[in-house]
């Protein structure tokens, strides 16, 4: 799932009821007619959907919104979210428009910093909240003359932090001719030479899985076959890329039952049906699927769609949009059908987003989110922490006898360790978060 986020419209938000027990999840609603002004809001997951407006974001007037690209830093309460200039756009470059990743303050509104992405779209963003970071799908345009892989696609990890790039994966069998993820069917396109064009395309929305460091998304390569794409979050390095007989729009990690749930398009005798299935990360087969729906002949390109799971029943969440309602499914962890809700839906739009609560589980390696510098040092060192409480911190000598502890009191993220009494040499700092596991780091003392 892209960071847990749902996108419907308005009225399906306060209609439907949602058996989660997360609340309350950070919200933009906009109108298309008015892009570039923003409402944020607070939606309560009960019974009735509640919402209410915080405040409002109004971009400058060239800009709009880039559905499904929200992200919510409830530790600042600050909001992610990108947006393009709706002029930039060229009719032989239709991936070219002047994308922005804006943060602004959740609780007043004012848009605090901007950075541009020029000569690239930014597709399919998530949220490594751990470290901090934000992944997505960058393509350039370029011309290559070798038909229709004219695109230069990479997975890009980006400190939120730093404002660095700490690691890019190459995808050179990729080409898209999309704006926004999910994506599935067919769009006519402009090439380089101005021809008008008929692409299949698909693309889902990403699934990050924090216990495991890996992020899956599914994309179609240059010669149309589906590919589940597994990467290392943490070394930056592409595992897999496994041949997927369906077109997947969403996916979400079940950690209970180490199942991937799956919201594909399937076609059989001319029939495009939506299906809810489970996909095996190391094989790439989708089984025990069932029906949601049938898809409508309007609906050649799917462009919306999720799946969401609720941990603490195992209930399953199927949302789409049409024209003028949003249905909502309920599916029990077996996958048999127990609720459909459909509500009509006005022209307003709203993104939400769960909150993502950090556990001691959530730590699956404490060296994601501990940082310790500068190191080597003759004076001070800082041990920075984003997540987690750091409690006390102990240094001991290479034959590991204590030589400096430190009880830490302070609810900061960054402490500042004194140890310019100590001789110069090599030793080990043991740093206890309120997380569920101790880390050992080296420190070199000059």
């Amino acid at each position: 799932m892209n960071s847990n986020k749902v996108t419907f419209t308005l009225l399906a938000v306060m209609a439907f009821g949602y058996a989660a027990a997360q609340s309350p999840a950070k919200a933009i609603k906009w109108n298309e007619n008015n892009p570039s002004e923003l409402k944020v809001m607070d939606v309560n997951p009960s019974a009735d959907f509640s919402e209410s407006t915080l405040n409002t974001i109004r971009l400058n007037a060239n800009r709009r919104y880039v559905a499904n690209t929200m992200h919510h830093d409830i530790k600042n309460d600050l909001l992610y979210f990108f947006t393009d200039d709706v002029n930039s756009a060229s009719p032989k470059l239709p991936m070219a428009r002047q994308q922005k990743m804006v943060v602004a303050d959740a609780n007043t509104g004012e848009r605090l910093r901007e950075l541009p992405f020029f000569n690239s779209a930014v597709m399919a963003p998530f949220f490594i909240g751990e470290r901090n970071e934000l992944g997505f799908i960058s393509v350039q345009r370029q011309f290559h003359g070798y038909g229709n892989n004219d695109d230069d696609i990479s997975l890009v990890f980006f400190n939120l932090t730093t404002g660095e790039i700490t690691a890019k994966v190459e995808l050179p069998s990729l080409s898209f001719q999309a704006m926004s993820a999910p994506v599935v069917g067919k769009s006519k396109t402009t090439d380089f030479n101005g021809q008008t064009m008929t692409v299949e395309m698909s693309l889902s929305s990403p699934c990050y899985i924090s216990s495991m460091e890996k992020l899956l998304f599914v994309a179609k390569d240059v010669l149309g076959n589906n590919r589940l794409f597994k990467v290392n979050t943490r070394t930056g390095k592409l595992e897999s890329q496994l041949r997927v007989e369906q077109d997947v729009i969403d996916m979400v990690y079940d950690e209970e039952n180490n199942l991937v749930r799956a919201l594909f398009v399937a076609e059989e005798d001319g029939k495009r049906s939506l299906k809810l299935g489970n996909l095996d990360m190391n094989t790439s087969r989708i089984t025990g699927s069932v029906e949601v729906r049938e898809l409508l002949s309007i609906e050649e390109l799917v462009t919306d769609g999720y799946v969401e799971l609720d941990e603490e029943s195992g209930d399953i969440f199927v949302g789409k949009s049409m024209a003028t309602r949003h249905d909502m499914y309920t599916f029990d962890k077996d996958l048999q059908l127990v609720e459909l809700k459909s509500r009509t839906t006005p022209n307003e739009k709203i993104d939400f987003e769960f909150p993502t609560k950090y556990t001691p589980s959530s730590y699956a390696n404490l060296d994601n989110v501990i940082s310790m510098f500068p190191n080597p040092t003759s004076g001070d060192v800082t041990i920075l922490s984003e997540l987690s409480n750091v409690t006390y911190v102990k240094v001991m000598n290479n034959v590991g006898e204590v030589v400096k502890t430190v009880d830490v009191q302070s609810e900061e993220i960054a402490n500042e360790i004194n140890v310019s009494n100590l001789a110069p040499g090599m030793y080990f700092v043991e740093i206890q978060s309120d997380a569920a596991e101790k880390l050992t780091k080296k420190l070199i003392v000059k």
